[in-house]
Parts: C-alpha cells; sequence; structure tokens
C-alpha cells in the first residue's frame, strides 16, 4: 500500500463505486436471461442438426464419424439446454433479490431521514438568520497560500485549535482566505472547523452544536451554512471566481452540504477529512476529496447515503493507533492521510489531488485572510 510519513492507504472509493444501481443489476439480469434464452435456442438448433437428413444420409459413407458428430450434437444440445435454463433461473432471482433489496433500503432510508428529520426538528433552531462577523484573529497559516493537500488540513486543524476548551469565545470561527494571482484572478478557500458543543441540548449561540450535526445528517440547511455563505458575501467573493471549501469532522459535513444544497458562488472543490457523509447528490462541476481514518470512527456516524458520483473520491487511510477513542480524529492525524493521497500513484487519487492545484501556492500572489465568527442569531 502507499504510504506518506506514518499512514498508508488502504482503500480509494469512486463515488460511482459504492454501489451497483438497483436498474443497472435488473439490466444486467435481463441481459443474462437473454443469454439464457439464446442458449436453449442454439441447443434447438444443435438437436435439429443432430437429426437432420442430410446428416443421417452421409452415415453410410462415415459411419463412425456421423456417429461422432450425431452424439456431439446431442451433448451439446443437452448441455446448452440445462445451461439455459440455470441462468434464467439465476437471472430472475437476481431480478427478484434486486427488487426485495431496492423496497428494503428504500424503506430503511426513508426510515432513517424521517428520524432525523424529527431530531432535527425538535432542535428547531436552524431556521433563524445567523450573525456573523470579522473578528481580527487569524492562525499561523493566515498570510501563506497552501503548497499542497497536507497544508489545507493542517490549516483547518489551527482553525480548530483557535476555538479549543481554552478559547470557548471563539467558538463558531471559520476562515476565508483569498488569493490574488499576478493577472488578477481570485480565488478563495473556506476552512471550516468542526463540532464546538458537545452539549445535545445546549441552547446558546453556538453554530457547530449537537442539533446542527443532527440537522447536516438529515439534509436540513444549517445556521452554520448560510453563516458561511454570508461570509463569502462579507469577504467580496464574486459568483464568479472559484471556491474551496475545507472541513474537518463537522466542517466537512457543513461543506459537502453546501455542495450539494448549492450556493449563490462558484463552489467547484471540497476537501473533507474525518467527515459522516451527508445525503444527496453533488451539483454539477463540484468534486469533493473525502479523508477517513482507519481508526476514527466518527466518519461511519452516517446514514449511509454518500452521493455516488464518480466526482466524489473517498481515499481511507490507516495511521498509528490511539489509546483516546477520539484520538485518531484530531486533525493532525489526517494531516499524515493528506501526505500519502499526495504520494499515492493510484490514478484515482492522483486526478483528485491534483483537481486542487488551482487552489495552491504560485509566485508573485497575494493572500488577504478574514476569521468570521458565526453565531446563533437567537443564541442565549
Amino acid at each position: 500500500m502507499v504510504t506518506g510519513d506514518d499512514a498508508r492507504i488502504t482503500r480509494v472509493t469512486e463515488g460511482g463505486e459504492i454501489q451497483l444501481p438497483y436498474a443497472d443489476v435488473l439490466t444486467l439480469a435481463g441481459s443474462v436471461e437473454e443469454t439464457g434464452h439464446g442458449a436453449l435456442h442454439a441447443a434447438t438448433r444443435a438437436g435439429a442438426v443432430a437429426t437432420s437428413p442430410h446428416l443421417l444420409a452421409s452415415a453410410p459413407f462415415s459411419p463412425a464419424t456421423a456417429a461422432a458428430a450425431e452424439a456431439a450434437l446431442v451433448g451439446l444440445g443437452a448441455a446448452l439446454t440445462a445451461w439455459s435454463g440455470a441462468t434464467v433461473l439465476d437471472a430472475q432471482a437476481v431480478r427478484q433479490a434486486a427488487h426485495l433489496l431496492a423496497e428494503a433500503d428504500d424503506v430503511a432510508q426513508v426510515g432513517l431521514l424521517n428520524l432525523e428529520h424529527t431530531v432535527a426538528a425538535s432542535y428547531g433552531r436552524e431556521g433563524v438568520a445567523p450573525v456573523v462577523r470579522p473578528t481580527g484573529l487569524e492562525v499561523r497559516s493566515s498570510t501563506t497560500a497552501p503548497a499542497d493537500l497536507a497544508s489545507l488540513i493542517e490549516h483547518v486543524g489551527q482553525l480548530n485549535d483557535l476555538s479549543d476548551a481554552d478559547h470557548p469565545g471563539n467558538k463558531g470561527t471559520i476562515e476565508v482566505q483569498t488569493v490574488t494571482a499576478a493577472d488578477g484572478t481570485r480565488r478563495h478557500i473556506v476552512y471550516l472547523p468542526g463540532l464546538d458543543d458537545f452539549d445535545p441540548v445546549s441552547v446558546d449561540g453556538d453554530v457547530r452544536d449537537v442539533g446542527a450535526a443532527v440537522a447536516l445528517e438529515a439534509g436540513v440547511p444549517t445556521a452554520y451554512g448560510a453563516g458561511v455563505v454570508q461570509a463569502l458575501h462579507d469577504a467580496g467573493v464574486r459568483p464568479d471566481e472559484d471556491v474551496l471549501i475545507v472541513g474537518h469532522s463537522q466542517g466537512g459535513m457543513q461543506a459537502a452540504a453546501l455542495a450539494v444544497q448549492g450556493t449563490p458562488y462558484h463552489l467547484t472543490q471540497v476537501v473533507t477529512a474525518g467527515s459522516p457523509v451527508v445525503p444527496g447528490h453533488l451539483h454539477p462541476g463540484v468534486h469533493v476529496l473525502s479523508l477517513e481514518h482507519q481508526g476514527d470512527g466518527i466518519p461511519l456516524l452516517d446514514a449511509g447515503s454518500a452521493d455516488h458520483s464518480a466526482h466524489h473520491v473517498t481515499v481511507t487511510f490507516a495511521e498509528g493507533h490511539s489509546p483516546d477513542p477520539f484520538g485518531n480524529h484530531d486533525a493532525s492525524h489526517y494531516v499524515a492521510g493528506a501526505h500519502a493521497a499526495e504520494a499515492s500513484t493510484d490514478p484515482v487519487v492522483h486526478e483528485a489531488v491534483a483537481d486542487l492545484d488551482p487552489f495552491l501556492a504560485h509566485p508573485g500572489e497575494e493572500v488577504e485572510s478574514t476569521v468570521f465568527q458565526i453565531t446563533r442569531g437567537d443564541g442565549r
């Protein structure tokens, strides 16, 4: 397996490979059944040739050859008949199984999403307009354009630390970084940290709380997402300028949700690290690269409703082991996973990483950053 630092890639999945759509299974079953019927037709033809007057008429001239030909044709007909019957039965079984699985999947998916919608609605605060304000804060990487995928993950990790337990007043902080090329072209990178508030009954101003996480699982727009869009506006981002959103944990969920729900901005790339998937389908033109640590259970906390677009690439990696059950979720582990992705020769991973190149550092560029704080408008 490919390694980067101490990390090694254990699995690479394109969204389109996550599952074979039921419609395609049914189409495949139909093709197999047609093949079976074709084999039965061939068996009938073999039997007809075996009893053909022409073959029987040739028997006196070469009895042994005629007998061998007749036996071969009879055997071929019998084999084709048996194979045809088994193939048709297999195709019918596959078709029935696909229908049953599709029905079960629909019931389970609808039930799970309904439950998540119910739970999300019980919090009832995602529709409240957020308050967004610039803070004057910055992190170590604020004035530097990212050099690679690893530096993107490292940067969002710095934003995580900005609102850690020692700095509760900074909860809800995000960063919008604008990089201006020598020709005046601008691109923008948004860094979204993860969960701030682990209290499931919190009613304060935190937008990154358990209620928002449940809403994201259910595909419900959040105050956090609305705040991100407002921050892009306040940062002066124009609708035709390319945007990359990088998110860790809940921040990655929010980034992916914006890629599904759409924004007024030209979002082209999303990078998630340690994030559960969100329901829905990506808007056309958006590419998502997801990093998942094999020892991190947080990415598994989803409804199993990943987008099946080939533009969503998931890289799973293994790296070290933490005795803390949540230790592998730390952004620092995902920096190592990013290095592994950068070192990969897998063509899918290579292309996904290369897609980020327009957002990376180039000579003669200027960098501006603003750290915004997003809070709930009804926070108390």
